[in-house]
């Protein structure tokens, strides 16, 4: 397959002879044998490449499912889970027209929420950790807007994660997922709400724990870009009161100066931002010795929950 000499139509029966040969395999041999693993990924990643259609239209085979369970019994071989993570990015890059990439995520999202609904979120688990890598994937390359429904389907658990987890493994891809989600359907996000708690304020509960000094900084080094990203796309209006500490936040912690550098180079967004009268009250409060309050405190407040 890699000298480009294997025709497409020989790409359905290949994939269906991998399923069975691993359909037959002991579970237990995937995770022993690991140099027999790395080889079924990088083959299944070749097939699939054939034709990425293959992902989509092919109803007698689940390819990208064969991935799916490579990454479930190889959970700690590195070298596999690498060849899952790029073969899906391949597929996820080839189906980047609006059409496609629903037709997709149809197949693909009720097998990664069932990873994240059976791992064990507040373990070391790399079930946990794949689905969220692989999720991330599938979010960054998406459509815009994205699919009806996707920010429902996805964001309940991204943010469990990112509230529950301590692992920057899970931590890291997650909150650029979020990130991800705000940069290409900011209106589904803000939109969605579950149990009373907005879009908005989920994204905002995720910033403030990331930000808290129970998660160590190398752990929380993507939430900078998230914080960006929700400054940008809710502005004033939306962002009201929580907006001064967002960008205390953005330019007060080291890693996040390159961040704040790009949000200080667009003249149209600061203007924007400093049009906030709560930006001169807080700022004259906290340069006066009065302090900025956190973010957890402005979500407590009744009279800014109201």
């Amino acid at each position: 397959m890699r000298s480009g000499r294997v025709p497409a139509d020989r790409q359905v029966p290949m994939l269906n002879a991998i399923s069975q040969y691993m359909q037959d395999k002991d579970p237990d041999d995937l995770e022993a044998y690991e140099e027999l693993v790395v080889t079924l990924a990088e083959t299944i990643r070749l097939a699939i490449n054939l034709d990425a259609r293959v992902a989509i239209q092919a109803q007698d085979v689940q390819s990208v499912d064969l991935l799916f369970h490579i990454a479930k019994y190889a959970s700690s071989n590195f070298q596999a889970l690498m060849l899952v993570g790029e073969a899906f990015e391949d597929i996820v890059r080839s189906l980047s027209d609006s059409a496609s990439y629903a037709a997709l995520c149809a197949k693909v999202l009720p097998t990664l929420i069932a990873a994240f609904n059976t791992a064990a979120v507040t373990e070391n688990d790399p079930l946990v950790t794949t689905a969220v890598e692989l999720l991330t994937v599938l979010i960054e390359h998406g459509s815009e807007p994205l699919p009806a429904g996707f920010v429902a389907a996805t964001l309940p658990k991204l943010n469990k994660v990112l509230m529950d987890s301590n692992e920057g493994e899970v931590l890291r891809p997650g909150s650029e997922a979020v990130k991800y989600l705000l940069q290409h359907d900011h209106h589904q996000v803000f939109a969605w709400n579950e149990d009373g708690k907005s879009g908005l304020e989920v994204c905002l509960r995720i910033i403030d724990r990331l930000l808290g000094s129970s998660i160590e900084d190398n752990s929380a080094s993507e939430v900078g870009g998230l914080a960006v990203e929700l400054v940008e796309k809710a502005g004033n209006e939306r962002l009201g009161p929580f907006l001064p500490k967002l960008l205390e936040a953005i330019m007060n912690n080291p890693m996040f100066a390159s961040m704040a550098q790009n949000l200080m180079s667009n003249p149209d967004m600061m203007n924007n931002l400093m049009s906030n009268p709560r930006l001169r009250e807080m700022a004259d409060s906290f340069g006066s010795g009065g302090g900025m309050p956190d973010l957890g405190s402005l979500m407590q407040d009744p009279n800014i929950a109201d």
